[in-house]
Parts: C-alpha cells; structure tokens; sequence
C-alpha cells in the first residue's frame, strides 16, 4: 500500500463494515474524550448521549445496520464511562490522537504513528492506550511483537516523539476493548508482575520498547541487504481466514497450489 499506493476499491454498494464500524467508534470515543468530561457524573452520560446521536446522525447508515450498531455503541458507552470513572483519580492529563515522528538512526528510517490516547499519571508515568473493536491482535502476539504498534508507540514517547507528551517513561501498554456491556475489558500488554509461568518470560512496557527497535532494524537490515524479500503477507497464519488485499498482485492462489519444487529453474 505505502510503495505501490494502490489501495482496494469498496465492492458496488456494499455495507459498512467492521471496519467503518470501528473508526465511527473511534470518532466518538475521541470527541467525548476531548471535552474533559468527568466520567461517572450525568453530564458524561448526556455528553455521551450527544455525541453518540450527531456521529450516528452524520454517519447516514442504512437502517438495517444502524438498527443494531446504535444500541450496540450505546452499551459500549456505558461501559466506557465507567472504566473512565475508574482510571480518572489516577490521570493528570491525557492526550487522544497524538501524533509521532522520529528518525530511528539504527534503522536508518523515520518512524510515524498516531496513539489513539497517551495517559501522563499522577506518577509521572504514562499509559499508551489503543481502542479495539474486536479480539486482534492478541496481547500474546502484541508480547510477542507479531504487533508492534503499541511497543513502538513505547519507544517513540521514551524517545520525545510524541512532542505535546514529553518523555514520560510508559508503564502500561493497553488494549481497550470497545465490546457491549461486560465483555467491553482493558487487556495490558506488559506482563512484568505476572506470576504466571510461559514460554516467554514476563516483560515490562520499557523491555517491550526496547525490543521492537532492535527487532524493526534487524528487519529492515535484512530487507535492505537482501535477505529477505519483502512479503505480501508477513504474518501469513493471521490472514488465513480472510485474505490480504494484494494476494492477487502477489500470486498468493497460484504459488499456495504449486507443488514442492516448482519454480526452482525460474
């Protein structure tokens, strides 16, 4: 997508997806964030309320969709707020949608990225926060860094990147599960107080950050010197089920059919 520039056309007519299901949540949860509610109180909930209807109103959906995804937000709004009223004592101020830029010279690149909020605690510590509509990544894959993103968002803030936010050391990384009523969870990334016992020891979000840079340049390393190419699919079992968009550009049908061995005079 990045190199080529070429991204999928919508099919004629479609429905919205699970896609545009998600950034309409992630609309929403952002403009109620920005207004400094004090979650918990009656003025939250009728903010909430607001917001929810405009962005639906905005949005135009089909009736049939809307019918169900409205209700849906509203009882994952519910449970938004009360996580807020949770985490609130403990926030000195957050930032939502905080942007990133910073030249990794091991790598030799400039990394970018958007955090969907950045927590700065009474501690002086700071919670990297990523809202998720679904199940994925996996906070095994995201310890393992089969997803980066948050452990680099890490890196980036302990680096300055995040300008407005400083420098503040991260203490938890955090998947925000936007799911209906008690299915919505936080599920944190790091691990370093876990008492479990598994196949990767337990790390913390600095141990976390510090890893992913050493594993994005060993990467682009082995890109730029050959030893790798670079492959449609990096994590090929994640789109098992559904595909990748450039499968076709990439003949990923027809080599997955060839029998061992075919190609080798090519």
């Amino acid at each position: 997508r990045r190199i080529l520039k070429l991204d999928a056309l919508d099919p004629f007519n479609r429905d919205p997806n699970a896609a545009d299901r998600g950034t309409l949540y992630h609309t929403i949860i952002e403009r109620y964030s920005r207004e400094g509610h004090i979650p918990g109180t009656s003025a939250s909930l009728s903010a909430m309320q607001r917001i929810l209807d405009e962005c639906f109103d905005a949005e135009n959906l089909p009736p049939h969709v809307d019918v169900i995804w409205q209700p849906r937000f509203a009882a994952v709004a519910r449970a938004f707020i009360d996580w807020e009223k949770e985490r609130h004592p403990s926030i000195r101020h957050s930032f939502f949608e905080a942007r990133a830029g910073q030249e990794i010279v091991e790598a030799g690149i400039r990394l970018t990225g958007v955090a969907d909020r950045i927590d700065i605690k009474t501690n002086g510590q700071a919670d990297i926060i990523d809202y998720k509509t679904g199940l994925a990544p996996s906070v095994n894959q995201a310890r393992a860094l089969l997803d980066p993103q948050l452990a680099l968002e890490a890196a980036a803030l302990m680096r300055g990147a995040f300008r407005e936010a400083g420098s503040p050391t991260p203490e938890n990384l955090i998947y925000v599960r936007l799911r209906p009523g008690e299915r919505f969870f936080a599920d944190q990334v790091n691990n370093e107080h876990s008492s479990r016992s598994g196949k990767r020891p337990p790390k913390s979000a600095i141990e976390l950050a510090t890893e992913s840079i050493e594993q994005l340049t060993k990467f682009v390393h082995s890109l730029r010197n050959g030893e790798n190419g670079f492959a449609s699919r990096l994590v090929p079992e994640e789109q098992q089920s559904y595909g990748g968009e450039y499968d076709h550009l990439a003949r990923v049908s027809e080599w997955s059919t060839a029998e061992p061995g075919d190609g080798d005079d090519d």
